[in-house]
């Protein structure tokens, strides 16, 4: 818990100066433990995505490459398959932009369109931010709370 408060803190500059790759490390190291912990015998496994993230070590390094496209693909394929986490992995990869690939926000408007239709809250709020805030679409208020009562 600690782990995930201390992402957040950093993430959103609470009690400390912003910075994203100091909240990356403590998530991922969170993500890293629930993984295991789901891995364990008895428990039903579960199936690691590669991130889409920066791999860093502690020293702030990052790895990137042609891999990047093998790992973008493999996403691609997922999220056309229905898989909720590849399309909103690559709806934030796009509204972000990273990885070499640009800010693209209609390409992760419609990803976060089709994990939302599945029902997923993540996604779900995406798309109110984006409509309350007219990014990639048109600035509608109500489109976007309606969008923020079903990810409630």
């Amino acid at each position: 818990e600690a782990q995930m408060a201390m992402g957040y803190r950093h993430f959103f500059g609470v009690g400390t100066s912003k910075n994203c790759q100091l909240s990356a490390q403590y998530y991922s190291a969170v993500a890293t433990k629930v993984v295991h912990h789901l891995n364990r015998p008895g428990n039903n496994a579960v199936q690691e995505l590669p991130f889409l993230s920066d791999d860093m070590d502690l020293s702030g390094g990052a790895q990137g490459g042609d891999e990047d496209d093998d790992v973008i693909q493999y996403y691609q394929l997922r999220a056309d398959a229905g898989d909720i986490d590849a399309q909103l992995a690559l709806g934030r990869l796009y509204y972000f932009g990273g990885r070499n690939i640009g800010q693209d926000h209609d390409r992760a408007f419609r990803f976060f369109q089709h994990a939302a239709a599945q029902g997923d809250p993540n996604a779900q709020s995406h798309l109110g931010h984006m409509h309350v805030h007219g990014i990639g679409v048109e600035q509608d208020n109500d489109t976007g709370i309606n969008y923020f009562k079903m990810a409630a």
